[in-house]
C-alpha cells in the first residue's frame, strides 16, 4: 500500500512539475503577446497621430485654397472694374477728341470769316 502511494505521490509531484512547467510557458507566451500587443498599440497610435496630423494639413491646404480662390475672384471683379473704367475712359476721350475737332473747325471757319470781312 505504500508502495503504490509512494508510485501515487512520484506520479503527482511529476504531473505538477509538468504543469508548472506548462503554467510557465504560458505565462512567458503571454508576456511575450502582451509586448507585441503593447508594441501595435504603440503603432496605432503614431499612425493615429499621423493621420491626425495630415487630416490638419489638407484642412489647411484646402482653406488656403478657399483664401486663393476668393482672392482670384477678387482680382477679376477688379480687373473688370479697371476694364470698365477704362472703356468709359476711352468713350469719354473719344468726345473730347470730336469736341476738338469741331471747335477746330468753327474756329477755321470764324477765322476765315474775319480774314474774309477784313478783305
Amino acid at each position: 500500500k505504500q508502495a503504490v502511494m509512494a508510485a501515487e505521490l512520484v506520479r503527482a509531484r511529476g504531473e505538477s512539475r509538468e504543469l508548472g512547467d506548462l503554467c510557465e510557458s504560458m505565462r512567458a507566451a503571454l508576456q511575450s503577446e502582451s509586448s507585441k500587443t503593447a508594441a501595435v498599440e504603440q503603432e496605432l497610435a503614431e499612425a493615429q497621430h499621423e493621420a491626425h496630423a495630415r487630416e490638419a494639413a489638407a484642412a489647411a491646404v484646402a482653406q488656403a485654397a478657399e483664401e486663393a480662390e476668393a482672392e482670384l475672384d477678387r482680382s477679376r471683379d477688379a480687373e473688370e472694374e479697371l476694364d470698365d473704367l477704362c472703356e468709359s475712359m476711352r468713350r469719354a476721350l473719344e468726345e473730347e477728341r470730336r469736341k476738338a475737332a469741331a471747335l477746330e473747325q468753327a474756329l477755321g471757319e470764324a477765322t476765315h470769316e474775319v480774314v474774309a470781312k477784313q478783305a
